[in-house]
């Protein structure tokens, strides 16, 4: 995952890797909430809580708060008199806490507070004055205690839980009660469940069945005692117990077989006679077993019987000081041992043993020689009590670091910022700092002032220094130019700006400076640009630059600005500059000019520091404006800043370590940054830098690989390939749960304190929840980080950052598990969440039992409502019959009335469309009846006038006369079949009256019925006039249809499309030309019959509703509104047909008639020909 923050790599703990360099401890005491500073006894339970008991009660710690407790019983009474001596937590979990004079407690985690066993004396009294040096278990769960009185009387209890029944053993009782010895040195409970105890005159088991201490390895001469000091069961060896033997002749690490109570001594020059003693016994991972005795400690070889002895040659007054009384294994494998003075280190069995001792010049070292006792936690740290001075836990990060500060030594480090640091070819080291320039030896602590020119009282600061290949160093100044110094002559050679000197420095203060691989130094100044000085003459080269404000690029191929920052020469010669008000540029040696990328926009100004990775690539780094990765021709392609992980945006340093990461040195520490995956992990005061505030120019190498880094306060010396982190992982604890209880006055919560508990049930008022949850890490607590999750609430692990609770408010009633992960400040996760179940339970309202009551009560309800209204229905039902049948008649007739007045309403449309084709028909038939009249009175008269010249013997005339009455008579006859002809037309399409379907010539049908309804209007309207368009497809065959319907429908549309045209001829006058045609052909699907107009059309409003019945658009009294509808359903119904409109409001309608293609049969096509 990246931009992740103190990750794996974060460097928190110390392993076989690492280097201790300086121990430094973090202290816990009375500052922190301790109730005291001295921690008699420790121990970390099975939770990973450390325990530590003091004179004024008992304290358990986290990591983040002390937590004191006063040994309060459910009572909450506390104990006045709370001095701890001993902590033991059982194989159940089950924490024991031994007093002085104040007897035995147990811890009740279910209710944070203890039960008091306190030891009773005959009369039933509790005795005091006695001391609980020692608690075990054995396999039947009995309690067992070693104790001492106020008289030096020791005595074993053994202790039955059940009953709280102690039994005594010591020298005083009787019988199987009597131990014959006075003085007890050790209670053990060996693998197989064994108890044995070590006394002042040999070995004791006790036996179960008989209830009593048998001895082993007892002297009968009391004057020759056999002590045994401490008991020790090896891992790696169960059933053989190694025992610290101490006796008048000699002294002796015993083997002892407890099969066969075989014991073997072995000794050695450490173990010798006097003073000689082994103190401690431990077997350490890899099995092998160390001895700590009075002169040092010793590894023994079990299989050669042979000790290798350690001691540290610091050549130790004190008698004391090699007294080695306690033993712990690091995580790393290696030792730590509490000493007559000091803490001693042994990192392997190679290494040499080493002493840490008190130093008050380190404020995190040891503050005192005695160290009282030990304790190592399961991340690996290192714990050390230290009476009068609290706990102190070894900090592995800072102690990998050397901090190199001014201690008051007149000889050490002078003190302020380092501002540069560099390596000498004599292996020494010089160091620019605010009093002066400082030449150190190889250890850095010896250092001896510089002299410079100039120097007047008050001292030259100097800030960057750089060593040619001949081993000159260059040092640049803040007002005094550039100094050369040859650390083998110890001259100094010092160079400024002339006035008026062209060939001289051009600024005196010098920020920067670097040899080329052709061996010319360029100088940085800041104030005059960049200069190339020659050795050989002694003269500066000068490259032009322009004064920038921020926002200003060259244009002549300057540089960017006069203020010069960093420079780099990289792989292939090139030459970079970083510029304060300007950016990047890159240097055309052969033509002398600069290539700018100073990128305002995107923030590549004022570069502090360049690097070219071991991968080719270019970074540049900004004093506020992040790191660059810079293309050599483009500028930039990509930025780095706080928003990517980065720990400040200030670079002042980039350095490369043997893995290729970059580590981004600023105000802040460190940010490590990885360039192939962009990944960043940090390194600040926060997780233990000694100093974090890192200086521009103070970089350098030592010949061990060592880094040295300038700080605000001193210099930094460490490995970065040698730096680990803690892979252990964190144990995760859900604290406590707390919610505001119903029916409680107080806002007070109730807390229910959590650990093992699986399972919390609450009211439904009761949903105000408070998780409180910890990850024991002790590396560095406060940047141990959590996430979250509550299932049936969060749908996804929510990010809780270093918070260690987290509160729900208004929980619906159901059953939810908050689950809790925990990182340590390493970024290491610990996936095995720790889960707790919450139900919340619903109101009885909302119970199961409430919604069968529920269901219950409704259907006695319902029954009821039932019954009730089941008699008020008998009684309304006669009435209701009554009325329906009352009703129904009044139905019926208005139903019958509804049909006459339909079929008035259809016969009044079918009169309708019978008058205005009556008016056609009478109109077709009167023109040929006026030329039968006309023609037939012009007859008459020739006859006349043809009769007056025959009696006048005029033949000729007369001839003439009769020729056109004949002629007369011809147009008779011819306007007469006419009429003849229309009337039998009109008769054939009406012959079927049965409703049947004929074949029809649909062309005829269409073309006779557009005329009758044309001179149909026009025998009302004698002004109107229209053109008649046909277009008829005389291909068209018969076709089975009811001519008698279709011509009606024929007739309907004409009708309308007349009136359409009629209606816009009025609205438009004289200038609008009335049309209507007609269409006919054959299409896929059949016959279709297009009529057309060209009048007022049909608003997109109403074009759905004109087929509805006794829907109208004319004016009331001149239509029924059912003459679409019938004829819709004389197609569609009575012909399988369709009926389309297409109309556009003021300019046309067009009915489109589909009829299915059935044509007729060939014989009837014939017979219908003839």
């Amino acid at each position: 995952m990246k931009n992740l923050l103190l990750l794996f790599f974060c460097l928190t703990a110390f392993a076989s890797a690492g280097q201790l360099r300086e121990p430094n401890f973090t202290r816990l005491s009375v500052e922190n909430g301790m109730p005291e500073n001295w921690a008699v006894c420790s121990l970390q339970d099975k939770h990973g809580y450390l325990w530590f008991g003091t004179q004024n009660g008992l304290v358990r710690y986290d990591g983040y708060k002390v937590k004191v407790y006063n040994l309060e019983t459910a009572d909450k009474k506390e104990q006045n008199y709370r001095a701890i001596r001993a902590i033991r937590e059982d194989s159940a979990g089950i924490i024991w806490v031994g007093t002085i004079t104040n007897g035995l407690y147990r811890y009740n985690r279910a209710t944070d507070n203890f039960t008091h066993f306190p030891h009773l004396s005959k009369e039933g009294k509790p005795l005091v004055n006695e001391i609980t040096h020692n608690i075990l278990t054995d396999v039947k769960g009995i309690l067992w205690t070693l104790n001492v009185d106020g008289d030096r009387k020791w005595h074993i209890d053994r202790i039955k839980l059940k009953t709280g029944g102690f039994t005594t053993y010591d020298s005083l009782s009787q019988g199987k009660f009597n131990l014959p010895t006075g003085t007890y040195n050790d209670l053990f409970r060996d693998s197989k469940g064994q108890v044995w105890l070590a006394t002042d005159n040999g070995l004791y088991r006790f036996n179960a069945k008989q209830e009593r201490f048998t001895g082993c390895l007892v002297s009968q001469d009391t004057a020759r005692k056999n002590g045994i000091i401490t008991i020790y069961e090896a891992p790696s060896q169960p059933g053989v117990l190694w025992l610290a033997q101490k006796t008048k002749a000699g002294n002796a690490l015993v083997r002892f077989n407890t099969a066969n109570n075989k014991a073997t001594f072995y000794k050695n020059q450490s173990l010798s006679k006097g003073y000689g003693s082994v103190q401690t016994i431990f077997e350490d991972r890899s099995k092998k077993l160390w001895v700590g005795t009075t002169k040092g400690i010793a590894r023994f070889d079990t299989a050669t019987n042979t000790f290798a002895s350690y001691a540290v040659n610091d050549k130790n007054l004190e008698l004391t000081a090699d007294s080695c009384f306690n033993i712990k294994e690091g995580r790393d494998g290696a030792l730590w041992v509490l000493s007559g003075k000091g803490l001693l280190h042994l990192p392997s069995t190679r290494a040499k043993l080493s002493r840490y001792t008190a130093d008050l010049a380190l404020p995190d070292g040891l503050p005192f020689n005695v160290l009282w006792s030990s304790l190592i936690d399961r991340n690996g740290g290192v714990w050390v009590a230290i009476r009068n001075f609290g706990v102190y836990r070894l900090n592995e990060v800072q102690s990998q670091f050397e901090f190199i500060h001014h201690t008051g030594d007149k000889t050490g480090y002078p003190g302020g910022t380092a501002y540069s640091i560099a390596l000498l070819k004599t292996g020494n080291y010089l160091v620019s700092t605010p009093l002066g320039l400082y030449e150190s030896d190889k250890n850095l602590k010896k250092f001896t002032a510089v002299p410079l020119p100039g120097q007047d009282g008050s001292p030259v600061i100097t800030y960057s220094i750089f060593v040619d290949k001949a081993g000159i160093a260059w040092i640049g100044s803040a007002q005094h130019g550039l100094f050369r110094y040859n650390p083998m002559s110890k001259q100094v050679i010092n160079y400024q700006n002339i006035k008026g000197d062209s060939s001289s420095l051009s600024h005196n203060q010098v920020r920067s400076v670097l040899e080329d691989r052709s061996g010319r130094l360029w100088v940085g100044t800041f104030g005059g640009g960049l200069c190339r000085f020659d050795q050989r003459t002694g003269k500066f080269e000068r490259f032009p630059f322009i004064i920038n404000s921020g926002t200003t690029i060259p244009e002549k191929g300057e540089l960017d600005d006069d203020q010069v920052g960093s420079l780099l020469e990289d792989r292939s010669g090139t030459l970079w500059v970083g510029t304060n008000q300007g950016g990047l540029n890159k240097l055309d040696q052969k033509t002398g000019k600069f290539t700018s990328f100073h990128n305002h926009e995107k923030g590549l100004q004022s570069v502090t520091s360049i690097h070219e990775d071991r991968a080719g690539r270019l970074w540049a780094g900004t004093y506020v404006r992040g790191l660059f990765l810079v293309d050599r021709e483009k500028g930039v392609l990509r930025k780095f800043t706080e928003k990517e992980g980065l720990l400040y945006d200030q670079i002042y340093i980039i350095r490369e370590d043997a893995a290729g990461k970059l580590w981004l040195g600023g105000g802040r520490g460190y940010s490590i940054f990885n360039p192939t995956d962009f990944s960043v992990t940090t390194l600040s005061s926060r997780n233990r830098l000694p100093s974090a505030d890192l200086s521009t120019w103070g970089n350098a190498t030592a010949t061990n690989g060592d880094w040295l880094v300038g700080t605000r306060n001193g210099i930094l010396r460490f490995n970065p390939d040698k730096l680990v982190s803690n892979a252990t992982l964190p144990q995760v604890l859900l604290e406590k749960i707390s919610y505001l209880k119903s029916g409680q006055d107080s806002k007070e919560e109730t807390s229910v304190l959590w650990p093992g508990a699986e399972k919390l049930e609450l009211k439904h008022n009761e949903n105000r929840v408070t998780f409180q949850f910890t990850g024991i890490h002790y590396t560095n607590p406060a940047l141990n980080r959590y996430q979250y999750k509550l299932e049936g609430y969060d749908q996804h692990w929510l990010d809780g950052g270093d918070q260690r609770s987290v509160t729900y408010t208004n929980l619906s009633p159901g059953t939810y598990t908050f689950s809790v992960k925990a990182a340590s400040s390493d970024g290491v996760w610990n996936e095995e969440a720790a889960s707790v179940t919450v139900v919340i339970r619903s109101p009885w309202w909302q119970t199961w039992w409430a919604y069968v009551l529920y269901v219950l009560l409704f259907a006695a309800l319902v029954w009821g409502f039932i019954r009730v209204r089941s008699k008020a229905l008998l009684k309304e039902n006669k009435v209701l019959e009554e009325k329906v049948s009352h009703r129904t008649a009044q139905l019926q007739t208005s139903l019958e009335e509804l049909k006459v007045t339909q079929n008035q309403l259809i016969q009044s449309e079918k009169m309708a469309s019978l008058g205005e084709l009556t008016a056609g028909i009478a109109h077709e038939i009167q023109n040929p009846l006026n030329f039968v009249n006309n023609f037939s009175e012009v007859s008459v008269e020739l006859l006349e006038e043809m009769q007056e010249e025959l009696q006048r013997g005029e033949t000729e005339e007369a001839l003439i006369i009769a020729s056109g009455v004949k002629e007369n008579l011809q147009k008779i006859s011819h306007h007469g079949k006419r009429a003849d002809s229309i009337v039998k037309g009109m008769l054939q399409h009406s012959q079927n009256h049965s409703g049947q379907k004929a074949p029809t010539d649909l062309n005829s049908l269409v073309d006779e019925y557009l005329r009758l309804s044309y001179h149909g209007l026009r025998a009302r309207d004698k002004s109107f006039n229209a053109e008649l368009v046909t277009d008829l497809d005389g291909t068209l065959p018969k076709i089975e249809v009811v001519a008698q319907d279709l011509g009606r429908v024929f007739l309907n549309l004409f009708n309308n499309a007349f009136y359409a045209v009629q209606q816009k001829k009025k609205a438009e006058g004289p200038g609008f030309h009335p049309q209507v045609s007609v269409k006919t052909k054959i299409t896929e699907h059949g016959v279709l019959i297009e009529i057309r107009d060209n009048g007022i059309g049909i608003p997109v409003g109403i074009q759905n509703k004109i087929l509805q019945p006794f829907f109208t658009t004319k004016p009331t009294g001149e239509g029924t509104g059912l003459g679409l509808s019938l004829s819709y359903d004389i197609i569609v119904k009575g012909h399988g047909g369709g009926l389309k409109i297409d109309s556009q409001e003021g300019a046309y309608t067009t009915f489109s008639v589909t009829l299915p293609f059935q044509k007729v049969e060939v014989a009837q096509r014939t017979h219908a020909l003839v």
